[in-house]
């Protein structure tokens, strides 16, 4: 594992960015980004099953590069909501690359404003990460999926009575 692969996540709102320069058509760069190229090349390089052992994830949890790519998304994924709103309403977009753009940033949302924030909600022995969480949840509206998922799914999982586990 090395914390390069894991800065790939910066390419998803690189691309909402760029294709809003580039306009026109490029506004859609970040579907075809995250529904095309992404899964063409999962299945050009495959899957990586691999877990590390108990010594190497304690050394990986250890190493700091790790919890500053995670840490780095919340003000990006802040950023790229407002910026995006801001360019919407003067940006002199049309209409067609105003859907692009809102596409784009939303499925940027999910990205980092979802998927991070979760990895981030689950460091409950540290105190940054947790609020960044709840701010990058709120940038997506769904802040309350911080606490239902820690304090409800968590204790519930794989039961009945968990309504995020699968019959």
């Amino acid at each position: 594992m090395n914390v390069l692969s894991f800065s790939i996540v910066y390419l998803v709102p690189i691309s909402v960015y760029l294709g809003c320069r580039l306009g026109g058509i490029y506004t859609f760069a970040t579907p075809f980004f995250i529904f095309g190229l992404v899964p063409l090349l999962d299945l050009i390089i495959g899957s990586d099953t691999r877990n590390p052992s108990g010594e190497k994830e304690k050394e990986l949890e250890a190493d700091a590069r790790y919890r500053l790519l995670t840490i780095c998304c919340a003000p990006l994924q802040l950023a790229l909501v407002f910026w995006g709103a801001y360019t919407i309403r003067y940006g002199g977009l049309s209409t067609f690359e105003q859907v692009g753009l809102i596409l784009s940033v939303g499925m940027s949302s999910g990205v980092l404003g979802i998927n991070v924030a979760h990895e981030l909600a689950h460091r409950v022995n540290e105190k940054t990460e947790p609020k960044l969480s709840k701010i990058m949840l709120w940038s997506v509206w769904y802040v309350h999926w911080g606490l239902e998922h820690v304090v409800g799914h968590h204790r519930r999982v794989a039961t009945p009575e968990d309504p995020a586990t699968a019959r």
